[in-house]
């Protein structure tokens, strides 16, 4: 794991990010090589504010190659997960369990 994938995960955990977050290298039309971070599993009524508070979180972090944080919707994710590179690496939430007193 590279030290930016680390300092994406830390962020991540420390923010308390909600969704998982898949980190995989790519490249982008016009831009060439790139880092992903997309957030998935995403409701659609939900996507802008998950898109907003992913980039806000990951905003100022400088990688190279470039970081392109994004969101896939929840209908997409299944499909997109499959397409995935072998060596992502995933931020899994930390789920949290209620208990009744």
């Amino acid at each position: 794991m590279n030290q930016a994938t680390a300092t994406i995960l830390d962020r991540l955990t420390s923010d308390g990010f909600p969704y998982p977050v898949a980190i995989y290298l790519g490249i982008a039309p016009e831009l060439g090589p790139v880092l992903y971070a997309d957030a998935f599993d995403v409701s659609e009524d939900a996507i802008l504010e998950a898109s907003w508070r992913l980039n806000e979180v990951l905003g100022s972090l400088d990688s190279d190659p470039l970081l392109l944080p994004g969101a896939i919707h929840d209908f997409e994710s299944t499909d997109k997960r499959q397409e995935l590179p072998r060596d992502t690496v995933w931020y899994l939430p930390h789920v949290r369990s209620h208990v009744r007193a």
